[in-house]
């Protein structure tokens, strides 16, 4: 197998996903002092329930200063 090729659509969901997961994870780090061993799989839960609005907000919040 060569493996999976995405289209656009699918690689702009692929990204926001991560980046969900990634904001997620260092709020969790940074604000909430969880654990590291912890971290991604509270991420994995939360990146579903989270708002579009509240990741922007706890990316800006997290002084993180890349955009994806």
């Amino acid at each position: 197998y060569q493996g999976a090729t995405l289209t656009y659509a699918g690689w702009t969901i692929a990204v926001d996903m991560i980046r969900r997961h990634r904001v997620i994870e260092t709020f969790l780090a940074k604000d909430l002092k969880l654990p590291l061993a912890d971290v991604d799989a509270e991420a994995e839960i939360l990146e579903h329930a989270f708002s579009s609005r509240l990741i922007d907000r706890l990316w800006r919040a997290s002084g993180i200063d890349v955009d994806l």
